[in-house]
Order: C-alpha cells, then structure tokens, then sequence
C-alpha cells in the first residue's frame, strides 16, 4: 500500500485526461455534425488547403474527355462475353463485380432487402446477361489489397465459379476500401499525408483489378459512408473517412494527367487499369443534409458507429441501383433492350432551369404506362448524386451545366430514360452556399 500511494499523484492525472479525452472524442450519437462538406459540394472552395469537388478544377461534373472516353466504352466495348472473353452477343455475360473491405459487401450484397444485389435481382428491368457477383470480404482494408494474392482478392474465385461465370468475363467493377487507422504511420497520420498515403494502395487496386481481370473496362468509386466516431486511435474514425475521399479523387486526376501509371487508353501505351469515375458518392454529414436533402443517422450505423445497419446499407444500395440505372455508362448495358408490351413514356418538370449558385430545383415527372404501372424512379444528377425518389429536390451548389436524367421502369421491366438540362451561374463575388449563411 505504501508503494501505491507514489503512483496516487500520477493515477489522478490519467484519469482526467482520459475524462477529457472522452469530452472530446465521441463514438455516439451525439456526433451528428462534423462540419465538414461533401466534396461534391465543396466544390472549388477548399478543405485544409486542397481543393473539393470530384474531378479536378473543383467540378463534380465528369471532364469531356473522361465523360467521351466513358460512353465508347459503355457503348462500344462493354457487352456480353464468353468464358474465354470473347464476343458472344446471344449466350455471353456481362459480370459486375464488388472489390473492397466489409461495408463494401454489406452495401453491395449481404446486409438486409435493401442492399444492391438483392434490389437488382427483384427489378425486371436489369438486363438478363449482366451477372453480379460480390467480390468485396470483410477484415480486409487497402494496405492488404495491395497484395494480389491476398483474400481480398482470391475471395471472389469461387463466388464467380459458383454464378457460372469467369474472371475474364468482368466487365465492371464497383470498389469501395479503406485503411485501419492503427495502420497508418505515425509520421503520417495528419492530413493530407495520411490520404496521399492511401491513394497509393488504392492505385494498386485499380492496377491488380486490371491485371486478375483482363476485360474490365470501367470502376465506379465511392467513398466511405460517414461514422459516428471520432476516437482517433479507433477502426475509420472521423475525420478520416472523409478525408480518404481525397485519396479516390487524386487517384482519379493522376489518370486523367497521364501521371500514376494507371493508364486505361491502348492508344496511348500499355494499358494497367479500368477507366475510373465517380460512382454514387455516399458521405454525408450526418444530420446536416446534402444537397438532395439525403441525412445519415446514427440508426444507419451499427453499435461500433462506423458499419452500416440494415438501414444505412439500403440508403447505398438504393443509390447504387439507381447509379447503375440512370448513369449514361451504366445503363446501355446494365438494362435489358428487350420489350414486354408497351414500354412507359415519361419526361421531367422542373420548376427552374438555369439560375445561380445556390440552385434548389424541384423536380418532378409526368410517367405513364398504357399497360402497367411505374414502379421505380433513377435519378442521375451529374455531380455523382442519384436518387430513387419521384420528385427530388435538389441543391445545386456549384457552377456548371448539368444534364439531369431519369429512368423509370414499369412493372414489366420496360423502362424509359429522359433528360433534362441545368445551367447554374456563379455570381460576383459569391462564395458557395453553406457560406452564405
């Protein structure tokens, strides 16, 4: 007992600092504003010194050259495959695979009746030939991914064995990592040092996703979905995984700059990875809603704040679906051509279209079906926001010309896709819009 009273003095002081530790770091409910913004909404405005948006220039549309190069790929190269990977338009498969750690699998395949997988094998519209097959494994994070061999990658042998299809068939690819936080190293655990960090692997993975499936052609990136955790020492942690959203949108520059050896054209040199672009971008600030008024609450995670719950993996798989459905280099090849009586007609209202910065449209649409009814709703933003509801609101903070389009499917799979254009003007001397308040 006497010797422990020399240690009473140090003891006290621990215990305050770990009082003040936990004042200061959550991994609750409570942590329902960050204050940080979507990149998507960020825009050309700046976070701790380095550009928003997700295309370089601070945009959140896709470049023309990257948009251009996209479409001859949907268009022109994507189609059904034999097991060798050759052309075979009447019995071939076009296979659309996951690639990533646990919430990648729990959004895309095995986490309730909203996750992708299961929405796509329940709508009629989704084209016969396309087969999708969950790639993704829990417990795996970039860092492992680097290495070919690992499970994060020989996982998905057997899976495709067992949908009767083959590596060489992929076609597609939506990924979705990240890294533990334990695994970062200390002389680089501040920002941006820990993101340019994680660039690096997840530029690996664009390359080994070339190298173990030789006809992909297009990877749809997300980011990381928000936790309710800010503990720094804890699995993905806020800020973290908005922060490792850089690493996806400066792996996308390098290839669009020629630089990273991540080169997608054969005309311009040996090719070493798919052409990436910007899936659905899915980190939202919590309670503060994103520009189409999405929220994420603390009831779309789980008790460790930073897995989904059932809730938070159908709010993914309804914009993957609608991604898949609505984006012009997805849905040529996502959705059957073939028609069942009489196919609906549709087309969209908006109550503004052109104005500026900050732009809050209402749409709606006028859909029919002669011989059914309408039954679900993709929207395309062009700022890699989708939504399925009928008639979204949406925000748009930044600058551009943006081409809005809609598909809608009927309940025999027939579906229709329309457009609208949006032009939003900045104004002189306007800042983006949360700063205008």
């Amino acid at each position: 007992p006497g010797a422990d009273l020399r240690w009473r003095p140090l003891r006290v002081v621990c215990f305050f600092l770990m009082v003040g530790m936990c004042r200061s770091a959550r991994a609750d409910c409570t942590l329902t504003v960050t204050g940080k913004i979507p990149l998507n909404d960020l825009g050309e405005a700046s976070y701790l010194g380095e550009q928003g948006g997700l295309y370089p220039g601070g945009t959140s549309i896709r470049p023309d050259g990257l948009r251009q190069a996209g479409l001859d790929l949907a268009q022109n190269t994507i189609g059904p495959l034999d097991a060798a990977g050759n052309p075979d338009a009447a019995g071939g498969k076009i296979v659309l695979i996951s690639i990533g750690l646990s919430n990648t699998t729990m959004e895309f395949a095995t986490l309730g009746p909203g996750a992708f997988m299961v929405r796509a094998a329940a709508d009629p519209s989704v084209n016969p030939q396309v087969v999708i097959v969950d790639g993704a494994l829990g417990g795996r994070s970039a860092l492992d991914a680097q290495d070919p061999m690992d499970a994060s990658w020989t996982v998905a042998d057997p899976r495709l064995a067992a949908a009767g299809v083959t590596a060489e068939q992929v076609q597609v690819a939506w990924v979705k990592s990240a890294e533990r936080t334990s695994d970062i190293p200390i002389a680089q655990r501040s920002f941006p040092d820990h993101a340019v960090w994680h660039q690096g692997h997840m530029e690996e993975i664009y390359r080994i996703l070339k190298a173990r499936y030789p006809n992909i052609q297009i990877a749809f990136l997300s980011s990381r979905t928000r936790a309710y955790i800010d503990i720094p020492m804890s699995l993905n942690p806020e800020p973290i995984s908005y922060e490792e959203n850089f690493s996806v949108k400066w792996a996308i520059e390098n290839q669009i700059a020629g630089t990273g050896n991540l080169n997608f054209d054969s005309t311009v040199g040996p090719v070493v990875a798919p052409l990436l672009v910007w899936g659905p971008y899915i980190w939202i600030d919590g309670e503060t809603p994103r520009s189409d008024g999405l929220q994420w609450f603390c009831s779309d995670v789980v008790a460790d704040f930073i897995h989904p719950s059932e809730a938070g993996a159908a709010k993914v798989g309804a914009q993957l679906l609608a991604c898949f459905k609505s984006d012009p280099l997805a849905s040529g090849w996502f959705l059957r051509s073939a028609v069942v009586g009489q196919a609906p007609t549709a087309s969209i209202t908006a109550d503004v279209t052109s104005g500026v910065v900050p732009m809050s449209v209402s749409f709606s649409t006028n859909a029919s079906d002669s011989d059914g009814t309408i039954v679900d709703y993709a929207w395309s933003f062009d700022d890699g926001i989708y939504s399925p509801d009928p008639s979204p609101v949406k925000v748009f903070a930044n600058p551009g010309t943006y081409t809005v389009r809609l598909t809608v499917t009927d309940n025999d799979g027939n579906h229709a896709m329309v457009s609208q254009e949006i032009i939003v003007r900045a104004t002189a001397g306007a800042g983006p819009y949360w700063l205008q308040y």
